[in-house]
C-alpha cells in the first residue's frame, strides 16, 4: 500500500525539488539549489535532467570538479537506452 501511494508522490516531488531549487538558483541561493537538485538525484538517480541541472548550480558557484562530474554523469544518461526516457537523438 505504501509503496503504491510513494510511486504515485514520486513525480510530484522530483517536480518540487526541481522547482525549488530553481527558485533557488535564480536568487542566487546556490548551496540549497544544489541540496534540492542533490534530493531529486536521490529519487530518480537515472534523471539526466537533474544531473544537468545540478551541474549548472556547481558552475554557478564556480565549483569546476563537481560541475563536470555532474555534466558527465548527464552525458552517461542519455546515452543509456534504459534510462526510463530522456536520449540523445541518434
Amino acid at each position: 500500500m505504501f509503496e503504491d501511494g510513494f510511486r504515485f508522490a514520486l513525480p510530484i516531488l522530483r517536480a518540487a525539488y526541481g522547482f525549488r531549487g530553481g527558485a533557488h538558483q535564480s536568487r542566487g541561493e546556490f548551496e540549497p539549489a544544489i541540496d534540492d537538485y542533490s534530493a531529486q538525484i536521490e529519487l530518480t538517480p537515472n534523471d539526466p535532467k537533474a544531473h544537468g541541472a545540478r551541474s549548472k548550480a556547481h558552475a554557478d558557484k564556480q565549483d569546476e570538479v563537481a560541475t563536470l562530474a555532474d555534466q558527465q554523469k548527464a552525458i552517461e544518461l542519455t546515452r543509456q537506452p534504459d534510462d526510463g526516457g530522456l536520449r540523445a537523438p541518434r
